[in-house]
């Protein structure tokens, strides 16, 4: 994002609006002041996982099923 000056560097806004839109943005100070019930949660933007650190996790049947045998033959040996 440029304004005209090509030397200076962008800001880039990460604060959503949309993150901080709800019922109280309506409200006027004297209505938010008389407001009883609970104010609702300020929602914080997504954020990317690090890819750098991510992993592929390949599902494989056959060893899904061994596991689950597995349990099931620890259960029957604990009863």
């Amino acid at each position: 994002m440029c304004h005209g000056k090509w030397d200076e560097k962008a800001k880039f806004c990460q604060d959503v609006l949309a993150m901080q839109y709800d019922f109280t943005y309506h409200m006027t100070p004297e209505e938010l002041k008389a407001y009883k019930g609970p104010m609702p949660e300020k929602l914080k933007s997504p954020v990317q996982f690090d890819l750098k650190r991510a992993s592929r996790v390949v599902l494989n049947k056959d060893a899904i099923k061994l596991a689950e045998m597995e349990k099931e033959a620890a259960k029957m040996k604990e009863v």
